[in-house]
């Protein structure tokens, strides 16, 4: 799946417990404005471009599994 440029805003999108596996999913220059991005329990390696996209600090909005989170072991 390639969600590149892609603009998410209001409501809820939901990744939650979504596997991550084979292939590739691209997030890269990804913009999210208001509702929330939530992959809280999601399995596998962090989609492509998706922690560039969203920058430092992650918004409040965006719920990630804490292995995904910046500076996770």
């Amino acid at each position: 799946m390639d969600f590149t440029g892609a603009q998410f805003s209001g409501g809820t999108v939901n990744f939650t417990r979504v596997q991550f596996s084979g292939g590739t999913m691209n997030f890269t220059r990804v913009q999210f404005s208001g509702g929330t991005m939530n992959f809280r329990n999601a399995l596998g390696a962090v989609p492509h471009g998706l922690l560039d996209s969203l920058g430092l600090p992650v918004p409040a909005t965006v719920v990630l599994p804490a292995r995904w989170q910046p500076g996770a072991p």
